[in-house]
């Protein structure tokens, strides 16, 4: 993918344990800023946060990211981002978030986990 990825919500709304999608960087139901604590925060619902998945034992490839009520003491909420790059959980450094598939699906992929070695094409990621 040559342009920047975005992550969207899967429906424009901010709701516990929603999916979130490959966006195209232009619909209105994505913007995120991270933040020094390691939240992911939606700018469309400032109280909503990426979350990787439910469990800290479930952490692992094909792990899904969800949109979850901000806690920063909740460790699957805290992310590392490197600007243009990549987007890791804390937890793991072995780990990128991406989507799903090899081709980017723009609306329709669900953002996950992969190991980062096997995306290295896929991470340009943009956050505010």
């Amino acid at each position: 993918m040559s342009d920047p990825a975005c992550i969207e919500i899967e429906h424009g709304r901010a709701i516990a344990e929603e999916k979130v999608v490959l966006g195209d960087c232009t619909a209105d139901d994505g913007g995120w800023s991270f933040e020094e604590s390691g939240l992911v925060r939606s700018q469309l619902d400032n109280d909503f946060c990426l979350q990787a998945d439910y469990r800290l034992s479930s952490l692992g490839p094909g792990t899904p990211i969800r949109l979850m009520p901000c806690d920063s003491d909740e460790e699957l909420q805290l992310f590392v981002f490197v600007k243009g790059q990549v987007i890791r959980p804390v937890e793991d450094d072995g780990l990128c978030v991406t989507w799903r598939g090899v081709n980017a699906n723009i609306g329709n992929d669900p953002i996950l986990l992969k190991k980062c070695d096997e995306i290295s094409d896929e991470l340009e990621w943009k956050l505010q």
